[in-house]
């Protein structure tokens, strides 16, 4: 049982990790290259079903979401002149529960709302009313065991369509409210396709909403916070590896501003 358990939560921290490695006779520029341009037609086709999912319903529910959490949790956003003009990026959120999507989109100006897309795990797609709301929140179908390539693949795709593209770089929901490891998918996309990365961090969805709770335990405030883009400048300047660890100093720093 305890065997069973440890797999399933290794296989949601790898969302963003490829199965197979590059190879001696690769370099690792190529071996990127190869897996973000691959099935790059279908990948593409996916991408832009996704951003054009549901255009009159879409807004109408935001504005619902948005009015129902600011009565109900005082739900509001900090930073938004942050955010880039005219120009592809990644929003990079931490994980806290089921709704995290939610407070970030809804709270964003309506032309990046149009164009934002986000990663969901499979399982959403799977029941009528799940995959719905899925769709309303421009979410991608992702296995997430094991399609770590081909999400990578259809994130790259929506970048070089002009997207928005929404991500938890922790692969999973926070079990305890606290950040985790971050994987290194964003910075791989934020290097290849060459644009920025903002921030942000959210507040309070936890105690709301915990990762082992069935339902939403208890009414709480929630805050979103989002930070200064980092540069594609910088990013080119980086190792994969430094880019993910100055992209989750960056989160929990507006996690300890907050907490000021």
């Amino acid at each position: 049982m305890n065997d069973c358990r440890k797999t399933h939560s290794q296989s949601e921290r790898e969302a963003f990790e490829v199965s197979n490695p590059p190879t001696s006779e690769k370099t690792d520029s190529d071996y990127w290259f190869e897996v973000l341009e691959s099935d790059a037609e279908q990948n593409s086709k996916l991408a832009g079903q996704a951003g054009r999912a549901f255009p009159r319903l879409r807004p109408l529910f935001l504005r619902l979401f948005r009015w129902v959490f600011r009565l109900w949790s005082g739900l509001h956003v900090v930073g938004v002149e942050n955010l880039p003009i005219d120009r592809p990026y990644i929003l990079a959120v931490n994980h806290e529960c089921h709704l995290d999507n939610l407070f970030v989109a809804c709270l964003l100006p309506k032309d990046i709302q149009q164009k934002m897309v986000v990663l969901s795990k499979k399982e959403h797609f799977a029941h009528l009313l799940t995959r719905l709301v899925a769709k309303l929140c421009h979410g991608v179908p992702v296995d997430r065991a094991q399609i770590s390539a081909g999400a990578l693949g259809i994130c790259f795709q929506v970048l070089k369509q002009g997207g928005v593209l929404l991500i938890h770089p922790e692969g999973t929901r926070s079990p305890d409210g606290r950040l985790q490891p971050f994987r290194k998918g964003v910075a791989i996309l934020a290097r290849y396709a060459a644009c920025p990365i903002v921030p942000v961090h959210i507040e309070g969805g936890h105690e709301f909403w915990p990762k082992h709770s069935f339902f939403p335990r208890r009414r709480q405030r929630i805050s979103v916070s989002i930070g200064s883009a980092i540069a594609p400048q910088t990013i080119a300047a980086q190792t994969t590896k430094d880019l993910t660890q100055q992209l989750m100093a960056s989160v929990a720093a507006l996690e300890k501003e907050r907490a000021k």
